[in-house]
């Protein structure tokens, strides 16, 4: 959204020299766009990131990204990334498509084991308790602290009860 802002505000500048975390001269002397016209640019941003061409660049994007991973980190070669082509693929576009929701959807990774377990926001995987052990799925939000879309799955910690 920051580089669509730079550009309908910023039009003759080079996209290329323009760093969108860097708050030049402070956000007062940076020109404004109104609520109407960022409604706008939210659902060009919506309309054009769906588009086939714009999904086929994001998904060669990840692969390439992926095939990368055969030089940089152990483990990974060149027949288990084409392997894995399809589903890379499929996962960015997913991804990708979560991202250019407005709100973006949001899956909520930051569980710790022990956290209580919640039968609003989680299915249990295959023993029940009252606290997560760990994630096996998380949960799908509208927005980071939005609705909930989808419940997660969590295994809950193993209770042992002793007989007397």
């Amino acid at each position: 959204m920051e580089s669509l802002h730079n550009t309908f505000l910023h039009p003759s500048q080079n996209m290329a020299n323009i760093n969108p975390w860097k708050n030049v001269g402070g956000l007062k002397d940076r020109p404004r766009i109104h609520s109407k016209e960022d409604t706008t640019l939210r659902e060009l941003r919506r309309i054009i990131g769906v588009g086939p061409s714009v999904i086929y660049e994001v998904k060669q994007s990840f692969l390439s990204e992926a095939k990368s991973w055969t030089k940089v980190k152990k483990g990974y070669d060149k027949e288990h990334i084409d392997a894995c082509a399809p589903y890379i693929q499929k996962c960015a576009e997913v991804c990708w498509l979560m991202a250019v929701h407005d709100p973006p959807l949001y899956m909520k990774m930051d569980v710790k084991p022990g956290e209580k377990f919640d039968p609003n926001v989680y299915t249990v995987y295959s023993l029940s308790g009252n606290a997560i052990d760990f994630l096996v799925w998380p949960p799908l939000l509208n927005g980071k602290d939005g609705g909930l879309l989808a419940k997660g799955v969590a295994e809950p910690l193993r209770t042992v009860i002793k007989k007397k």
